[in-house]
């Protein structure tokens, strides 16, 4: 260990600490070391227990591993995310909030469906599309529906633009409730809101969970929205106006502001801020930088942070930059770049061409795979739970048919290949289905071998929807094929070469920024393009060693978007090489022109 982590696992076990944690400073093994540490300091007997949160599953899985290494088997840490900790408590005392304990999780298609069969019955009864309503189409209104809902539950937010429209939500929401109760259903975001009325209307259940947990650790603090804040308050200090029967325990938290980019999932950076008056945490900073080899890298993501670092001359080099005339040529510059990494020893795995948005990367996706290139790749978008459940509908309905029937009999394994089978579908040649299978074959033995092939789908399903991170499970089943990804679909994997590509204003900062910057002035965007900047830090730092930017002159219509390049570079213009300017051409007037 080093003297930062030294200082941040060997910090007062009964007092809150806040580890500021960049990318690459070995925040997981800070937290493991930690975990080993009260272990091994004999302040966690049993039946007390730990409580680390995480935000993937996969993570907590590494955690439990590094610990059995460290210490050997123990039984008296639980490691696993805010959601599949949620899904713990409801499943052990729903009941008390009117949750069937044997609730299946929602999938976002059924709830799309029971959204539009309530919004229909809800505008019947107004007899009118109500006012505010009038601008969404069918298919809007529970889209709309799905990001009020995540400032109303996820924010705990009762503000909303439209006051005629909020209440019409507002009845959608309590309807929805109801039909989920009444169908054992609970959806994502469902599972917190229960746990944090289950434990504020009945305290005593709460004082149970604070009586077996006497250390709390968080990973990824800064991806937390206000709900996961309150239940993390509620388990380490009681509810407030209630006899306490124990005392406040101690919070170890890890975050980074600088990767705080999901705010559009309900995230709330500031919660990092709150935590250390909340919890009184005392704040510490990891130091040493263990993933990235190359010392340009590292200047270039000091100065991203907002360190002081200038450019140290040649002996760092530059990052080359490169302006094509469209993105037709921007992707077969991306394609070369690939071949020259290849012709250089660098595995396709591990390789990353990423871009702000999905569809920025159609004619990269399209270059790679032409008979001329018959590059392989991996789109990880396509393996977002989102995705999965939508490609893989059919087979999604048929398991929930299995649990809604009650099926008592038969393994889970072949019932999911007689629904490929049945569906046309060869599961050897889809990635994600072979990945299922295996997680399938889990729940036709051990503990789960004697239950009902309906509670055995059921729990499954769950497994699916809930616990796997599936960027990381390809990141680590793929080999021999390039990623390509937003960069929000690569936070916590590491290449050993990035490229990033669509590197203009209108693309990245979006549009929805751009607009309102040229129109009314930059200082009215700052949050949104703090934001932005966030965004391209973590792409540059996903690097181990090589970095490569692309940018092009033409929007993706080929239409002329002023050839403006990504303002966000501006702080970094001295790290790079840029090649395609023209005669008389310098970087500076190409970066947006406003400055104000």
């Amino acid at each position: 260990m080093d003297p930062s982590q030294q200082r941040a696992v060997f910090f007062p076990l009964d007092s809150s600490v806040l580890i500021v944690a960049p990318p690459g400073h070995g925040k997981t093994f800070v937290m493991t070391k930690r975990i080993s540490h009260l272990l091994e300091s004999g302040k966690v007997k049993p039946p007390a227990r730990i409580l680390g949160l995480t935000f993937t599953n996969a993570a907590a899985g590494e955690m439990r591993e590094r610990i059995q290494g460290d210490i050997g088997p123990v039984e008296n840490v639980d490691i696993t995310t805010f959601h599949s900790f949620c899904y713990v408590v409801l499943r052990a005392y729903g009941n008390v909030v009117g949750v069937d304990r044997k609730f299946t999780v929602l999938t976002e298609g059924k709830a799309k469906e029971s959204l539009r069969s309530i919004l229909k019955s809800v505008l019947e009864e107004e007899g009118t599309c109500p006012p505010g309503a009038t601008q969404y189409g069918d298919d809007d209104i529970p889209d709309e529906f799905a990001k009020w809902c995540r400032e109303r539950i996820l924010k705990m937010d009762k503000t909303y633009t439209h006051l005629r429209l909020q209440a019409v939500f507002e009845q959608m929401l309590s309807r929805f409730r109801q039909r989920m109760l009444e169908e054992s259903l609970i959806d994502y975001d469902h599972l917190l809101w229960y746990t944090k009325v289950l434990f504020e209307e009945h305290p005593e259940i709460l004082e149970l969970f604070r009586g077996v947990y006497r250390y709390i650790l968080v990973d990824e603090f800064q991806d937390t929205n206000p709900l996961q804040f309150k239940l993390l308050e509620l388990l380490a200090l009681g509810h407030r106006g209630t006899v306490r029967k124990w005392p406040a325990r101690s919070v170890f938290i890890l975050a980074d502001p600088q990767q705080a980019i999901y705010e559009f999932q309900g995230a709330v950076p500031a919660n990092v801020e709150q935590a250390k008056r909340v919890f009184g945490c005392a704040t510490l900073k990891l130091t040493k930088n263990y993933r990235t080899t190359s010392p340009l890298i590292l200047s270039l993501g000091a100065v991203l942070r907002g360190a002081s670092t200038t450019y140290a001359g040649s002996e760092l080099g530059k990052v080359p930059l490169f302006l094509c005339p469209s993105p037709t040529e921007e992707a077969a510059a991306v394609v070369t770049q690939v071949e020259r990494l290849l012709s250089e020893g660098v595995p396709l795995h591990e390789i990353a061409i990423l871009a702000r948005s999905g569809w920025r990367l159609r004619r990269v996706r399209e270059t790679l795979a032409s008979p001329s290139n018959g590059i392989p790749a991996v789109f990880v978008p396509d393996f977002s739970a989102r995705e999965i459940e939508r490609n893989h509908a059919e087979i999604f309905r048929a398991l929930e048919s299995i649990i809604e029937q009650r099926e008592e009999t038969g393994r889970l394994v072949a019932n999911l290949n007689r629904i490929c089978r049945e569906l046309g579908i060869t599961p050897d040649e889809d990635e994600v289905l072979r990945i299922m299978r295996q997680f399938a074959a889990r729940y036709d033995a051990g503990q789960y071998r004697r239950a009902p092939l309906w509670e055995r789908a059921q729990s499954f399903l769950n497994e699916v929807l809930l616990e796997i991170n599936w960027g990381e499970v390809i990141r680590k089943v793929v080999r021999d094929k390039v990623f390509v990804s937003t960069i929000h679909g690569v936070k916590g994997l590491q290449f050993e070469a990035v490229i990033i590509c669509g590197l203009e204003n209108f693309l990245f900062p979006s549009r929805y920024i751009c607009w309102p910057c040229v129109h009314t002035g930059r200082r009215n965007v700052l949050p949104q393009i703090a934001e932005e900047s966030r965004i391209l830090y973590v792409g540059i730092t996903r690097s181990r060693s090589q970095v490569a930017l692309y940018a092009s002159r033409l929007g993706g219509k080929n239409e002329d978007k002023s050839r403006q390049l990504c303002c966000l570079l501006r702080p970094i213009t001295d790290f790079l090489n840029v090649h395609g300017l023209e005669s008389g051409e310098t970087l500076e007037e190409l970066l947006c022109w406003r400055k104000n």
